[in-house]
């Protein structure tokens, strides 16, 4: 069931990620364009166009990081005595 679940969530996030949803959306204005819906199609052209150049153009990402980054504060310093290392992976069967 772990691997179906797997599976699945690789498959919905390729298709729905926001690089994809832009392909998708192109896609979409092509054929508004083939069926000559001009209006609609130059209204998602610059949609698209203003989203792309704010993701470009600004470090969005950072801004959105920034919270989860800062939540929990840096140590001084350094415990002397490790205990040991935490690895965090995938269990391979």
């Amino acid at each position: 069931m772990d691997n179906l679940f797997f599976v699945l969530s690789k498959l919905v996030w390729g298709l729905l990620s926001p690089t994809s949803l832009m392909v998708w959306l192109l896609v979409f204005v092509t054929l508004l364009l083939w069926l000559n819906y001009v209006r609609q199609a130059k209204k998602l052209l610059l949609l698209m166009s203003i989203v792309s150049f704010i993701v470009m153009g600004y470090p969005v990402g950072d801004y959105l990081i920034h919270p989860l980054e800062t939540r929990f504060s840096v140590p001084e310093q350094m415990p002397e005595p490790l205990a040991g290392i935490i690895m965090l992976g995938v269990q391979n069967n």
